[in-house]
């Protein structure tokens, strides 16, 4: 969701696979994909399933079960910079994506925040 299709497409499908038995959504804080369009954005998926998430409500979304990844190495990354909610600037002073135990944990709060869920 956010390349491919738009929000509103993006609940209608969630809408749907939740009416055929679908539990269980995979995302990830790099999503969407692919990485070289001109509207990709780190965690849009993320941000686009957290309102799905909150239109829901508490109640639909206790049902579901909600994955999301983080992204492994990698130098001035605007996926690191999305992490510390910098929107855009100078790529050459983006962060490094890295997996150590503070990135990592950035990363996860990050992600939580765009899912709007705990």
């Amino acid at each position: 969701f956010g390349v491919q299709n738009n929000r509103d497409d993006a609940f209608e499908q969630l809408d749907y696979a939740k009416s055929v038995g679908v539990n269980f959504i995979d995302t990830a804080e790099l999503y969407p994909v692919p990485l070289f369009a001109e509207t990709w954005k780190a965690g849009a998926t993320e941000k686009i399933v957290g309102e799905y998430i909150e239109k829901i409500g508490p109640s639909q979304r206790d049902d579901l079960v909600i994955a999301t990844k983080i992204a492994g190495f990698m130098s001035k990354s605007a996926i690191a910079a999305a992490r510390r909610g910098e929107d855009g600037g100078n790529p050459d002073e983006f962060p490094d994506c890295r997996l150590d135990e503070a990135s990592v944990k950035e990363a996860c709060h990050a992600s939580l925040d765009r899912l709007r869920t705990d």
